[in-house]
């Protein structure tokens, strides 16, 4: 995060079309960006662990260390990049401000901020979830099955995140290189998981007419 929090003090993003008040003077917008940056690329690793090994030739798996660990710190970076969203995007201590635009009345369509804002809401309390049942005493409670279950959550936070970042750059205008390098994370979030899906059920069909005949 700091890492990133420094680069981002060479953007040159403005805050409008037009404006000579660079996004990256502010220490707000970098704090939150790096945040954002980090728990999005967390997650997109997190949902990567699973989907490489299957795409490799394995088989699913319910228990994988590294992903339990890579999901718990996503949440944490998600969880410090909420302040910092909520702070530069609302009216004085009215953080409630941005949700309340879904359906604005000045004659435009949906208003980005707020999609992107009640899709975070949502993607944070699926992510807060699966940290929270992460534990070893969550899995030994809920059993296999249904800590497998519980924890497919993970596919709706990703569209979620999906969501909340597409909408965030349209509403911030966000710069083609910024763009250009989320891009590449939202296609790791989803486009992983997605092959390692169509992957996994091509070969169950190719697999299931030999076990009948045997």
């Amino acid at each position: 995060m700091i890492a990133v929090f420094l680069v981002l003090q060479v953007s040159n993003e403005l805050w409008a079309e037009g404006e000579n008040w660079r996004k990256a003077d502010g220490l707000l917008w970098r704090y939150n960006v790096a945040t954002g940056v980090v728990s999005l690329g967390l997650l997109a690793t997190t949902l990567s662990v699973g989907a490489l090994r299957v795409l490799a030739g394995g088989r699913p798996a319910v228990h994988l260390p590294n992903r339990r660990v890579l999901g718990i710190w996503a949440a944490i970076a998600t969880l410090a990049h909420v302040p910092g969203g909520l702070a530069i995007h609302s009216d004085g201590w009215a953080f409630w401000r941005p949700f309340a635009r879904i359906l604005p009345t000045d004659g435009d369509l949906i208003d980005p901020y707020s999609v992107a804002y009640w899709a975070g809401l949502v993607g944070l309390a699926c992510i807060t979830v699966l940290a929270w049942t992460s534990r070893d005493r969550s899995m030994r409670s809920m059993g296999a099955d249904r800590w497998k279950r519980l924890h497919r959550l993970a596919y709706v936070a990703a569209a979620a995140v999906f969501l909340h970042v597409v909408a965030m750059q349209v509403a911030e205008r966000r710069a083609l290189g910024h763009a250009t390098l989320t891009g590449v994370a939202l296609l790791a979030l989803i486009g992983l998981p997605a092959a390692a899906y169509a992957s996994y059920r091509a070969r169950s069909a190719r697999s299931a007419p030999g076990e009948a005949d045997s």
